[in-house]
């Protein structure tokens, strides 16, 4: 029993130095974004991004990538958190729904406060004129990424088979990218 309780501290050390790298790993990865591109107003990388959009853009593309982004808009998030902590009120699992709702709550605030700190200007894009507001952070990014870690997390506490739960995963972590990109 012992052995059972030390393996179990070991396994949550594990995992908690694992969130603790991903967290800091992303941290630093926007941080790094954020000096080079943000606040010193470097344009090198947009002009590349822009180039290497106009090159692949098609009327078939924006329209695929709209409805993707789709995903990470409010229209969508909204409905979806709300599904998501009834469900677990329902259930009677208090805890889930108050994280759902923090959680949900929280990203779209840190959104707003990271938008107002930036103040980033939206490169003008030849291909797509319909956006508005600050730049960065990508708010459907940041919303969408915030949301496929919380199901991730959801899901990966299920009686789901492994087999389940790694694939749920990869495809919440495609989404996501696909939606930053």
């Amino acid at each position: 029993m012992i052995d059972r309780i030390k393996g179990y501290y070991k396994t949550l050390g594990l995992r908690q130095l694992s969130i603790l790298s991903l967290f800091f790993t992303a941290f630093f990865l926007f941080a790094y974004i954020a000096e080079e591109n943000v606040l010193e107003n470097e344009t090198k990388f947009d002009e590349y991004i822009q180039a290497v959009a106009n090159q692949y853009s098609s009327k078939n593309l924006i329209y695929f990538m709209q409805y993707i982004t789709f995903f990470g808009s409010s229209n969508f998030l909204f409905p979806a958190y709300s599904i998501l902590v009834l469900f677990y009120i329902q259930r009677k699992k208090i805890f889930y729904s108050k994280m759902i709702a923090f959680i949900g709550l929280g990203s779209l605030v840190l959104m707003i406060v990271f938008k107002q700190f930036f103040k980033r200007a939206r490169p003008q894009m030849s291909y797509y004129d319909q956006t508005f507001g600050y730049s960065f952070p990508s708010g459907h990014t940041l919303s969408s990424f915030v949301f496929c870690v919380l199901l991730s997390f959801l899901i990966w506490n299920t009686t789901l088979k492994n087999g389940w739960k790694y694939l749920f995963v990869t495809l919440l972590a495609m989404l996501t990218i696909t939606v930053g990109l």
